[in-house]
């Protein structure tokens, strides 16, 4: 069964739905549209790394941060590690490219670090010790970050283009960071940089050598992170953090039993084993370890949205006319083939697929659902791929207008079609036999003949003869003619007794109907039936709807145990959120069922609207195929026509809910104490009703379609619909 991928951060308008088939449950969020992901060019990374970075050193007088990477400082004056001493002042910047180091004064203002400053504390008096809480603060600001950011999923992609170098003991050993780079998604992220430095030990202080550098290396794993339009704040992980070093190598091993402890990311302490450090960027148990957590990261950028050029619409289109009669009306195919790079809908959201119809000539510019004929929806489901439809527009010849000129029309769904939403409009053109056979009638004989034919007619006259039978038959036959004699009879038959009777006669009369027998197929119930959607509702209220016990129960009949069904979910009236697909498995019964319904009360009115709800049924002949639908080509017809079936309903607010309790008023419920069949029977308050007088939604496929049978679904209004493609007969 599949589901949507969740995303963590704010959530308005969700449904959702459980499905019961097999005792197992999901939940499917509807969500509203996400704000556009948006550009940045001038983020700003500022980083004081933690207090130790900052803080007075056991020996060289303190740690600094200086801006960009910082060279060869003790190889070109041909010594090992050793503290700067005026001559290395140079190599001290607190400027270079997009990098500044800057300070805390004393009003807590950031100032520029200098030279002269460097082993002080924010009063610019007080020297720098070991101590907790002793440090300058320093920190380093690289500019002119560029990248992406999306505030509404919490997710950001941002590099720069600057280094900063940490010096430690003095000068005696350093090492820089160069270009980080930030990623985020769903608020967990991380930043790299590339790593460069020089190594040291300090058991040999001749000890100097260039260092490997470490590209894509971890330096801060972060969680948690809040993107927001104008910037980002997190703090590093640090506490819990584990980390290997060698037990007995140079850095000492982790100490994992002290309050805080923990580590910066492993890359930046795997290539500190090699400057020298390592041992300052874990909990080692020494006195500096509460200096080492890691503080905070800024970030800082104007985000700006941009409305880039959207990819030009590509896809067939293709239209011809299947039907064109009196009897069956118009019915206009239209196919469409790798369907891609749609056009936004005229609601200003994405589209989720398209809308074909039939429509007047004349009317141009703008136009609403009600100005066009046969309207189908084409549901895409995967939008990041080719999309193909094939629909049918069927309109009735009453529908029509003989002196009208008609185009196909195909248009970006949801909302209305205009200039910019349609993406196909082409003439139908019929033939002089179609436009004949649509709109002209069959002449009927206003006066009857003064001779009988020598055959009968397959049809009845409308008028009886001008001279009755002289004398009546005693006794009606108790059966037609199977044949008609050649010759008609001198006397009629008496057509119809002095008075009706009380009670409608067992046996049909001979008089043949407007419709032909194979109808009967199209009741609801028959075997012939095949495939049907069922909802129980088609009006609920927002309390009912936000009720899990209730929902909207959507289900389809008539199919093979073990099909698995997809319900397609879709706001139709400018609802701010998002389609979804519900799936649901056949029960021994040939149901597959499922209830829809929300779940964020905080966000009612955000359900408030119309809904569609598509089911694609293509492939379920085999459903079809074991009914015994009487003539084997209305069955085939069945089989081939049930390609997609649709329904809607609506949510609305308490007050505009029809019937008395906001579910559907008295005809929409169940009554668990009636005594027919969905009373205390199977449908009732036993085995598959309710325990709150029947009024609850049923939970498993069978007893959905009991109670859509119980309330009536196969008259429209009475609370449930039930959709079949209309049959030909």
């Amino acid at each position: 069964m599949k589901t949507p991928a969740s995303r963590s951060g704010r959530r308005y308008g969700a449904l959702a739905a459980a499905v019961t088939m097999g005792m197992a449950s999901i939940t499917l969020p509807f969500s509203p549209a996400r704000a556009a992901e948006a550009t940045v060019d001038d983020a700003v990374f500022s980083w004081a790394v933690n207090e130790e970075s900052g803080g007075g050193a056991y020996f060289g007088g303190a740690n600094w941060l200086v801006a960009g990477e910082v060279g060869n400082v003790h190889g070109e004056r041909g010594r090992g590690s050793s503290v700067w001493d005026a001559q290395d002042e140079k190599h001290y910047t607190a400027e270079s490219g997009n990098t500044t180091i800057t300070r805390p004064n004393a009003e807590g203002e950031q100032i520029p670090a200098t030279w002269e400053k460097r082993n002080f504390a924010a009063d610019g008096t007080t020297r720098l010790n070991t101590q907790p809480g002793s440090s300058s603060n320093n920190q380093a600001n690289i500019a002119s970050g560029t990248g992406t950011v999306d505030a509404e999923t919490n997710s950001a992609e941002i590099q720069w283009d600057g280094s900063f170098t940490m010096v430690y003991y003095g000068g005696m050993t350093y090492w820089s960071i160069n270009d980080p780079k930030l990623v985020v998604e769903d608020g967990v992220g991380k930043v790299t940089a590339t790593l460069t430095g020089y190594g040291a030990d300090m058991n040999d202080l001749s000890k100097w050598v260039k260092l490997d550098a470490m590209p894509d290396a971890e330096i801060a794993t972060l969680t948690d992170v809040e993107v927001t339009e104008d910037g980002i704040q997190v703090t590093p992980e640090y506490e819990g953090v584990e980390i290997d070093v060698e037990p007995d190598g140079p850095s000492g091993p982790q100490v994992r039993n002290k309050d805080g402890w923990g580590s910066f990311p492993q890359d930046w302490v795997d290539f500190n084993v090699g400057t020298g450090q390592a041992a300052y960027w874990y909990t080692s148990g020494g006195q500096v370890d509460a200096k080492k957590t890691a503080s905070p990261i800024t970030i800082e950028y104007t985000s700006e949205v941009v409305d880039e050029e959207p990819a030009e619409f590509s896809g067939e289109t293709s239209h011809e006319v299947t039907a064109a009669s009196a009897e069956d009306g118009l019915d206009v195919t239209i196919n469409g083939s790798d369907y891609e790079n749609l056009p936004k809908a005229a609601t200003g959201k994405g589209a989720v697929g398209v809308y074909s119809a039939i429509i007047d000539r004349e009317k141009t510019g703008e136009f609403e659902s009600s100005d066009v004929l046969g309207a189908q929806l084409s549901f895409f489901q995967d939008r990041s791929k080719p999309n193909s439809f094939s629909k049918v527009s069927e309109v009735e010849v009453d529908e029509l207008d003989e002196d009208a000129e008609y185009d196909a029309v195909v248009w970006a769904a949801h909302g209305n079609g205009t200039d910019e939403t349609v993406v196909y409009r082409e003439p139908i053109e019929l033939t002089d036999e179609q436009r004949e056979a649509l709109f002209t009638e069959d002449d009927a004989t206003e006066e009857p003949t003064e001779e009988p034919s020598e055959e009968p007619s397959e049809e009845p006259t409308e008028d009886p003869s001008e001279e009755p039978s002289e004398e009546p038959t005693e006794e009606p036959s108790a059966d037609p003619l199977e044949e008609p004699s050649e010759e008609p009879s001198d006397d009629a038959t008496d057509d119809s007794t002095e008075d009706p009777s009380d009670e409608p006669s067992d046996d049909s009369t001979d008089d043949s109907t407007d419709d032909s027998t194979d109808d009967s197929t199209d009741q609801p119930g028959d075997d012939e039936d095949g495939v049907r959607l069922v909802l129980n509702l088609d009006s609920v209220s927002i309390t009912d709807f936000l009720d899990s016990e209730k929902g909207v129960a959507l289900s389809v009949e008539g199919l093979e145990q073990g099909h698995e069904i997809d319900f397609a979910v879709d706001p139709i009236s400018g609802q701010d959120v998002e389609p979804a697909v519900l799936s649901a498995t056949a029960d021994e019964s040939g149901v597959a069922s499922t209830i829809v319904y929300g779940t964020a009360a905080a966000a009612a009115e955000s359900y408030i609207g119309d809904y569609q709800v598509t089911v694609d049924v293509e492939g379920t002949e085999a459903a079809n195929a074991g009914q015994d639908a009487g003539d084997e080509t209305v069955a085939a017809d069945t089989a081939a026509a049930a390609d997609e079936l649709t329904a809607t309903f609506s949510v609305v607010a308490d007050e505009d809910a029809p019937g008395d309790d906001g579910n559907g008023g008295e005809d929409g419920g169940q009554d668990g104490d009636n005594d027919g069949d969905n009373g205390s029977g199977d449908n009732g308050s036993g085995d598959n009703g309710s325990d709150n007088d029947g009024k609850s939604l049923p939970r498993t496929g069978a007893s959905i379609a009991g109670l859509g049978l119980g309330l009536g679904a196969i008259v429209v209004g009475a609370g449930s619909l039930l959709i079949a493609r209309r049959r030909r007969a």
